[in-house]
């Protein structure tokens, strides 16, 4: 089994820790360096090295009926033979290695500043909306004041314009019965238009007809 190896400048973890599911480092943590292995073999246990006397080894050797000329002399005591128990092979097991994770941080920044940019462009949208619809009701306003001055101004001459009618009307009916209530007073001789009667100042009844000269002239009834 692998176990957990911490890049420089992150704190030892204790023996045998192991990241649990979800764990993200510190912030405050250096970045590991590039292709950093946060999984490692544990080094191979070796057994200890066994120290054992010359002379114990050939007594060692002779308990185990191997033959030794009794010629040989024996070998200093002074001597050392140094034995190892080789060790067991290693399993050889596939590496992992976790990619350093991103800085949160910097990541709750970006986050942060995309927001408040679209918050941004959504109210000066939304201002230049209300400025639009503000300018277009006031254009509105205008137009229908204009319209309604210009229909006041309308009525005040269609009205002046009757009362101009009316007053023209009145001042002839006034003289058609000043005309019937008072005879015409006329000159004899005079010129006249067509048929019609009058009165001299002196209250000789006249009537206007052809006179000699073929023209209408007032002469006596």
């Amino acid at each position: 089994m692998k176990r957990w190896n911490s890049p420089p400048g992150w704190p030892p973890p204790p023996s045998g820790w192991r990241p649990p599911a979800g764990w993200e480092p510190d912030p405050s943590w250096a970045p590991a360096p590039a292709g950093w292995k946060f999984w490692v073999k544990p080094p191979a246990h070796r057994r200890p090295l066994v120290w054992v006397p010359a002379a114990a080894l050939v007594g060692l050797i002779g308990l185990g009926a191997v033959a030794t000329p009794p010629s040989a002399p024996a070998q200093p005591s002074s001597s050392i033979v140094q034995t190892s128990t080789p060790a067991a092979a290693p399993i050889s097991t596939p590496s992992v290695s976790v990619e350093p994770t991103s800085n949160p941080s910097a990541a709750n920044e970006a986050a942060e500043k995309k927001a408040a940019d679209e918050a941004a462009a959504k109210k000066a949208a939304e201002k230049k909306a209300a400025a639009k619809k503000a300018a277009a009701k006031k254009a509105a306003e205008k137009k229908a004041a204009a319209k309604k001055a210009a229909e006041k101004k309308a009525a005040k001459k269609k009205a002046a314009a009757a009362e101009a009618r009316k007053r023209a009307e009145d001042e002839r009916r006034e003289q058609q019965e000043s005309e019937s209530e008072s005879p015409l007073v006329v000159h004899p001789g005079a010129f006249c238009s067509g048929s019609g009667t009058g009165v001299t100042t002196a209250g000789t009844l006249m009537r206007c007809q052809v006179a000699s000269d073929g023209r209408y002239r007032w002469k006596r009834a």
